[in-house]
């Protein structure tokens, strides 16, 4: 080699070395102002309380405050946007409603909302006061609406409209009371952003209910619903569960007959339930996807038990 071009090699390969050295000492710093931001203000590093006890320790987005919820809950989030979580959602609430259950429904955020007369609107608090038969007005089960279909905080950003928090709080006031259980929705999955500094992993952290992961049955499930388990338990929150949903009725491929089982023994969390590829006809569930959902013991894991 040239010694002109050996120096050159030579100089890039010691700059190389002294921006990886900059960006591992920065990635170092960061880290450490993160762990000391969460010892300070009880986050992901807090052990978390007994579940749905309401006495765990608050967790702090921004200047205010999630509490714990103070009745059973269960929080309805996914591996991806478009998987199906809210006609789950809406079929585990339909399932408590039939039991004689008071349901009370939440979404803290949703995004691509219609405008109506009375504003923007979310579609799935639409459907999710449909399933529980819910009193409740469409505002407080959805009290943060944006027109873009963005993540909830790109379309907040863009629209200039920061999520309202307390609103979310006020929501779990008025709707926990009366209630034997609290089910919520997320937005996306588990590492979506709220705002700048939320991740909907954070608003389930803070209302210290057990996951529930609905997960696609398609090639590819197995490493979409593993890095969400794996997202979730590693912030100290319970996975009550994997659903997979839109599970063909027909022809099943080798790749939907043997993900499910990859996901439970790698995973080591349980497979709740495989709901069937229906036809929907909103706001109606479909009786093959509450017959799938009936299989499962909903009350016991709102409650966070682990048994079917």
């Amino acid at each position: 080699m040239p010694a002109s071009l050996a120096g050159g090699h030579a100089a890039f390969i010691a700059s190389f070395v002294s921006i990886r050295a900059d960006s591992w000492i920065a990635f170092r710093i960061g880290a450490f102002e993160v762990q000391a931001e969460a010892r300070r203000h009880g986050g992901l590093a807090a052990k978390r309380g007994g579940l749905s006890s309401g006495g765990g320790r608050a967790y702090h987005l921004r200047q205010v405050v999630l509490h714990p919820l103070s009745i059973p809950g269960l929080f309805i989030t996914a591996t991806d946007t478009g998987v199906g979580k809210t006609l789950v959602a809406e079929a585990i609430a339909r399932w408590f409603f039939k039991r004689g259950q008071t349901v009370a429904v939440l979404k803290p955020a949703a995004s691509g909302c219609p405008h109506r007369r009375e504003g923007l609107v979310s579609e799935d608090a639409e459907l999710l006061a449909a399933a529980s038969e819910t009193h409740h007005p469409l505002d407080l089960i959805c009290p943060n609406c944006f027109a873009e279909p963005l993540a909830p905080g790109v379309a907040a950003r863009r629209a200039g409209k920061p999520m309202d928090w307390p609103a979310v709080q006020r929501s779990i006031d008025l709707m926990s009371p009366g209630a034997d259980v609290m089910i919520v929705e997320g937005a996306g999955g588990v590492l979506v952003p709220f705002d700048d500094r939320t991740l909907v992993r954070d608003v389930i952290h803070a209302l210290n209910i057990p996951a529930v992961v609905v997960a696609r049955a398609s090639l590819g499930t197995v490493n979409h619903t593993l890095l969400t388990v794996e997202s979730l338990s590693a912030a100290g929150i319970t996975v009550a569960g994997v659903v997979i949903n839109r599970y063909p009725t027909d022809l099943v491929g080798i790749a939907e007959e043997t993900s499910h089982r990859e996901i439970e023994r790698i995973g080591k969390v349980p497979v709740l339930c495989l709901v069937p590829d229906e036809r929907i006809d909103p706001p109606h569930v479909p009786p093959g996807v509450m017959s799938a959902i009936g299989q499962v013991d909903w009350v016991a894991l709102a409650r966070g038990k682990t048994s079917r």
